[in-house]
């Protein structure tokens, strides 16, 4: 499960799915049109400021809510 900071030092889960299509553009592959791997990573980045947005949070809203316990759920 994860858990997202709730606008004050307390946080919630986020449940669901969550799907984000990533706009591939021309400078982002080769002449056979496949994507660099380097650009896997922005992807990502943008996939995931994507779900935060989505979720009513931001990156802002997850360095502010300072460090967060690393704990499985028994």
């Amino acid at each position: 499960m994860l858990l997202l900071p709730d606008g004050g030092h307390h946080q919630r889960p986020v449940t669901g799915v969550f799907t984000y299509t990533a706009p591939v553009r021309y400078l982002e592959v080769d002449q056979q049109g496949v994507v660099f791997n380097m650009w896997y990573l922005a992807y990502l980045d943008e996939a995931f400021g994507e779900f935060l947005g989505r979720n009513g949070t931001s990156y802002k809203d997850i360095i502010a809510s300072g460090p967060v316990p690393m704990t499985d759920a028994v």
